[in-house]
């Protein structure tokens, strides 16, 4: 019997919001990250920019985390149960000099020649 095991690739699960405007889209690898209390995991991502759109500009991410203490079907009548927390902003394009790293394995895979600008915030 043949080992297939190599021939099947395992899809990767990639979750995707654009703007309005369709000219700015993020990729991320996963939606929900735990605090270890030592560390963080890194937030892998991809930003697609319209380089017509972008000319001259920065972008910069920003990360707001929120802290849900309730099912969300208990959310009425404007009552959230939930608390957000501004934890971090990183300058992503063009990418400061002393936080160059390589890009990883999902930024590869979604790179689309110019538009891709990358992404990955936290320690690397």
């Amino acid at each position: 019997m043949a080992d297939t095991s190599n021939s099947k690739r395992q899809g990767t699960r990639v979750f995707k919001k654009s703007s309005p405007n369709g000219k700015i889209t993020v990729y991320l690898g996963k939606r929900d990250f735990v605090d270890h209390i030592t560390h963080v995991d890194p937030i892998d991502g991809v930003v697609l920019v319209d380089p017509e759109y972008l000319r001259d500009r920065k972008v910069y991410g920003h990360v707001l985390a929120a802290f849900r203490y309730g099912r969300e079907d208990l959310d009425v009548l404007g009552l959230t149960f939930r608390k957000d927390l501004y934890l971090a902003s990183e300058q992503i394009f063009p990418q400061p000099e002393n936080s160059k790293r390589p890009p990883t394995r999902l930024q590869v895979g979604i790179k689309d020649g110019d538009r891709w600008v990358g992404g990955l915030m936290g320690p690397g």
